[in-house]
């Protein structure tokens, strides 16, 4: 049977100790110093476009109380924001009804309607490419290298960068097409406080990563 992305990689929650809850303690604090952003992102959509629903996406593939951490931030700001605008203070106690629908899918395919969505979301997850660079497939390299380390060749970091900027031009373009007119976009990556593209925790973080890959594929 031929691998399917969305139904053989996906989130794994893991259990007690190393459960993803027990271990995404950087991603719930990322999310807490980016609430003031996220709502004055709903506040914006809210005003510029006054919808009677709201649909929102956030892409990420976490399990746990950061799943729902966000869709509960957008609801009580989103409910702030209609109470306001409608100058009715009775409604503010009432909470919209919200529907929910996980969508397998790669952040680098098409995943929503044409003019569909009045805000995206995405914390932590735009740091990952689609796939290898062209010219590693079928290599080694392919499979063990997956983020900037300090024994990485001047070349590959190229490949790598070129990747990132390729897949993320498409990620553009796509959510482009889903927005609405006058919709919104929340992105949080994990970043460099240097230029120099070897100096940085995350480097040494993924290069253990890469590392414990190479061990399974290698038992």
């Amino acid at each position: 049977m031929p691998m399917r992305i969305e139904r053989d990689l996906h989130m794994a929650t893991g259990n007690g100790e190393t459960s993803y809850t027990k271990n995404s303690r950087i991603q719930e604090k990322a999310m807490f110093q980016m609430k003031s952003v996220l709502e004055e992102a709903t506040r914006a959509v809210c005003t510029a476009l006054l919808p009677q629903t709201m649909v929102v996406a956030d892409l990420g593939c976490s399990s746990g109380p950061n799943t729902l951490r966000f869709v509960t931030e957008l609801i009580e700001q989103f409910n702030k924001s209609s109470t306001t605008h409608k100058g009715d203070a009775a409604t503010e106690a009432l909470q919209p009804p919200c529907y929910i629908s996980g969508l397998p899918g790669s952040y680098y395919t098409r995943i929503f309607p044409s003019e569909s969505v009045h805000l995206f979301h995405s914390l932590f997850c735009l740091q990952w490419r689609s796939q290898a660079p062209e010219q590693l497939k079928g290599t080694q390299k392919s499979c063990l290298d997956i983020y900037i380390t300090k024994t990485m060749s001047p070349s590959m970091v190229k490949l790598f960068q070129h990747q990132f900027q390729k897949d993320f031009s498409l990620f553009l373009r796509l959510r482009y097409e889903e927005l609405v007119s006058g919709g919104q976009m929340v992105l949080t990556f994990i970043g460099r406080k240097h230029e120099d593209v070897f100096a940085g925790e995350s480097n040494h973080l993924y290069g253990l990563l890469a590392q414990s890959l190479k061990s399974l594929v290698d038992e």
